[in-house]
């Protein structure tokens, strides 16, 4: 296994970041209520060419499709706010399926429920034998600035794009990647935002005590009271720590042979 750094930069601050080549497939999961900043934190992931699996992406792309799947969808997140598992374990499973090829995947939604934990994992061990898991839990204190955070969200309609502001932080109507229109979601209305954030925590506890015990531990990153940029920062250095032990951990091996 060769590995190398690669320098990045956002917003003043530079990133030397190991690239492992030739590395098993690695899959990223990001646990977090509606609003911790998921979505945000995968598009500053994106310099890296991860591959995003973003539930919630993939929804509205089955909604905006008019298919059947799309419009159970439609159905479920205006009414309870949350789609059964089994309709959106068959979304990802087919959407996994695709990706052969990627190396790393980060999961931005899924799993929610500790059934889907278990499903997942059954999938992975089936599909995807030599992948590695490592699960971080983007964990708030602060319920009422999720909500706010959420009902001051802004979307980019376009479905290629949808890259994410907040109304307290721009007063552009248009995106700036792709020029295209902002909107407020749907969904993104106070009650169903409570509904969803009440699953979240309810759901969460399970599916954390689930990784434990398969021996897998959750990195918990803090988002409440700080910017995405240091909370960016935080996530790297997870990613920075564990190389530097696997690297550590596979000299000790070669030198065992």
């Amino acid at each position: 296994m060769n590995i190398f750094t690669t320098k990045f930069y956002l917003i003043g601050l530079t990133f030397f970041i190991p690239t492992i080549l030739e590395a098993q497939k690695k899959i990223l999961i990001l646990l977090g209520s509606p609003g911790s900043g998921k979505g945000t934190l995968v598009e500053y992931c994106k310099q890296f060419n991860f591959t995003v699996l973003s539930t919630g992406n993939l929804c509205r792309q089955e909604i905006a499709s008019k298919s059947h799947l799309g419009q159970q969808i439609e159905y479920y997140s205006m009414t309870t706010g949350l789609t059964p598992d089994n309709i959106i374990d068959e979304m990802v499973e087919t959407w996994l399926d695709k990706q052969v090829e990627s190396e790393t995947i980060i999961f931005d939604g899924y799993p929610r429920t500790k059934d889907q934990a278990e499903r997942l994992s059954n999938y992975l061990q089936t599909k995807m034998p030599d992948s590695q898991l490592d699960i971080f839990y983007l964990e708030s204190t602060d319920d009422e600035e999720l909500v706010q955070r959420i009902l001051n969200r802004l979307v980019c309609e376009n479905k290629q794009c949808q890259a994410v502001y907040n109304r307290r932080f721009t007063n552009s109507q248009s995106c700036k990647k792709c020029k295209g229109i902002l909107i407020q979601r749907a969904d993104d209305t106070e009650h169903i935002v409570r509904l969803r954030i009440a699953g979240f925590i309810q759901n969460n506890l399970e599916i954390i005590d689930y990784y434990n015990k398969l021996g897998i531990p959750v990195k918990r990153i803090l988002v409440s009271n700080v910017t995405p940029e240091e909370v960016f920062e935080r996530f790297i250095n997870f990613i920075e720590l564990e190389t530097k032990s696997n690297k550590n951990s596979l000299e000790k091996n070669n030198e065992d042979l």
